[in-house]
């Protein structure tokens, strides 16, 4: 599932759930012959290092897929010569195979993941010096193997072939040099601004094209391709953004919470409920800066900045929260913060509603200073089938809290103990959120 907040900046600040303002169109496929297709180049067999992500999406779930899903391809059957990334449905696995003697493949079961039916981020990256690949999902490796650089053919590269998968695609991009884990996640959700400069980058293929047949690549290549058959363009809701700050969290081992830096001013404080009974569930996630003002402004006040925030969530099934803390450092034009407000929608294309009263002003004892404003969130899920209860602590003092169930309307007031600590129960298969109003 994803999670998205958007801030903007009485001046406004706003978040949202994952909002794709930046993703522009992409293309959807249906099965047999809908695909579009690259013209063969050498520099596409990948006889050295390499690197292929896109984003995909779902439209039917796993069960009503193809046998063999395929997303992106260079291969010829006949000789068995090629590559190919695709989903395997009788084994539920995500695969990425090289055709050939042996057939050496990387492949990661994927339970019900994409069944959300929402956009996920999904790599492939081979290293020539150690003959490894690895397959990196939403920002987090999933598996990795001993390879074999692929046979070398004259086909075209396909994204969706004969059997391609119920779904979307936006955003493919391809490297000739190995990107780790860290790389591409922290890399995944920007747009590039120049992609024809960037070292390594090989194809390049937004699609935000919007109609038409051609699927132009944006790389120094220049290596445009077509679409073939019913392919249908979208607006497409991929995670894309100017800039971003990612980061990950595990259960009982470690948590990587998320501090503002130069890029995003959000922190995000990652909890994940009873470690003790989820080891080995992993969370990936990420704060999203978008440099133009929202498509859709419905319930804004008149004045408002060209700029907001996102913040971005992919998780297991086990409890989690994120909090969330906005720092309105040194925007152009305002010498106080204390102006500034907090809006949030659940999703784009709603409106938007205000969360804090006021922008608190305080030493938050982290980078801010005391001419920063702070705005605070709360944000729990529980996955379970049983109701779960808990308490979480300020570290600033409390006035008032207000609790929104999933469909964030109806804010109840809930108890607050001695201004730090709130009582939270929040029911099977539940999300809530919580406003806070600091003293």
């Amino acid at each position: 599932m994803k999670i998205v907040l958007t801030i903007l900046i009485v001046f406004v600040v706003g978040y949202t759930s994952v909002f794709a303002q930046l993703a522009g169109s992409g293309l959807k496929t249906e099965g047999s012959g809908e695909k579009f297709t690259i013209p063969d180049q050498n520099y596409l067999d990948f006889s050295e290092s390499f690197t292929v992500e896109i984003w995909v999406k779902f439209d039917v779930v796993a069960d009503d897929q193809p046998d063999y899903a395929c997303i992106v391809a260079k291969e010829e059957w006949e000789n068995r010569t090629g590559w190919l990334f695709y989903f395997n449905k009788a084994e539920a696995k995500l695969v990425f195979r090289i055709n050939g003697t042996g057939g050496k493949k990387v492949d990661w079961s994927y339970s019900t993941i994409f069944d959300d039916l929402e956009w996920h981020h999904i790599a492939a990256s081979y290293s020539s010096s150690t003959d490894d690949i690895i397959l990196v999902v939403d920002g987090m490796q999933k598996a990795s193997s001993n390879f074999d650089p692929p046979t070398i053919n004259s086909n075209g590269l396909n994204v969706g072939v004969s059997s391609s998968f119920y779904g979307q695609v936006d955003n493919l991009r391809i490297w000739n040099s190995y990107r780790d884990e860290t790389t591409i996640r922290n890399n995944m959700f920007i747009k590039l601004e120049n992609p024809s400069s960037e070292s390594n980058l090989i194809g390049c293929y937004r699609l935000d094209e919007n109609g038409g047949i051609n699927c132009n690549d944006e790389s120094s290549n220049n290596n445009d391709g077509t679409t073939d058959g019913a392919v249908e363009w979208v607006t497409s809701h991929a995670v894309i953004a100017n800039k971003s700050n990612t980061g990950r969290g595990y259960h009982g081992v470690s948590t990587e919470d998320l501090g503002e830096n130069s890029n995003v001013p959000v922190d995000i404080i990652w909890y994940d409920g009873d470690p003790s009974s989820h080891p080995d569930i992993e969370v990936s996630f990420a704060a999203l800066q978008i440099n133009q003002a929202p498509t859709v402004t419905t319930g804004l006040p008149i004045y408002y900045a060209s700029q907001f925030w996102d913040t971005w969530m992919r998780y297991g099934h086990s409890p989690w929260s994120e909090h969330l803390r906005f720092h309105y450092d040194n925007i152009g034009g305002i010498s106080d913060e204390t102006g500034l407000e907090l809006y949030y929608r659940s999703q784009s294309g709603v409106a938007w509603t205000e969360v804090s009263l006021y922008t608190v002003v305080s030493n938050d004892g982290g980078s801010s200073t005391t001419t920063d404003g702070i705005g605070y969130i709360v944000r729990f899920y529980n996955p379970t089938d049983t109701e779960l209860n808990g308490q979480i602590t300020s570290k600033i003092p409390l006035n008032n809290a207000w609790i929104l169930q999933l469909n964030e309307k109806n804010p109840h007031v809930i108890q607050i103990e001695n201004f730090h600590i709130i009582d939270v129960c929040v029911k099977s298969h539940d999300i809530i959120t919580l406003r806070l109003q600091f003293v």
